[in-house]
């Protein structure tokens, strides 16, 4: 359920690419890296909603020695947008219950639209989030982490 509500977070308002905008080998390998997920959350934050920002966050990056398209940067731009502008809690906390709620009715069907991606192949930041806040302090376990 939290993997749809976040990609909703990343939906999209002027869908870039319909069906297969992150459906390469190199978005793959780049989605199902560990370090996507937070570092989607950081740049998304970091940058208040911000479409251009975002991507160009995301853009200077590397997951598992792959960068993401043009087209999948889009996608996720959008849907960093959508929630801004739809979803104004999110601005503030990202993985709340109101958040993913208002994102996976508002932007998810976008960015699944945009992405050729769906909820049981998209990773999902706020789980790998959750589940670091709830692990007692010191503790890492790089098991808890979620590959799409």
């Amino acid at each position: 359920m939290l993997s749809k509500a976040l990609f909703a977070f990343f939906a999209s308002i002027a869908v870039v690419s319909a069906g297969d905008g992150c459906t390469g080998d190199d978005d793959r390998s780049a989605l199902n890296a560990p370090e996507f997920p937070p570092q989607l959350l950081s740049c998304s934050k970091r940058n208040l909603g911000d479409r251009s920002k975002t991507i160009d966050c995301l853009r200077s990056q590397q997951f598992a020695e792959k960068t993401l398209s043009e087209t999948c940067l889009g996608c996720f731009g959008d849907t960093v947008a959508c929630g801004a502008k739809n979803c104004r809690i999110c601005v503030i906390n990202q993985c709340s219950d109101s958040c993913i709620a208002c994102t996976r009715s508002k932007c998810a069907p976008s960015l699944y639209e945009c992405t050729g991606l769906d909820v049981e192949t998209c990773p999902d930041p706020c789980k790998q989030k959750k589940k670091l806040l709830r692990r007692p302090i010191g503790e890492s376990d790089d098991s808890d982490v979620v590959l799409a």
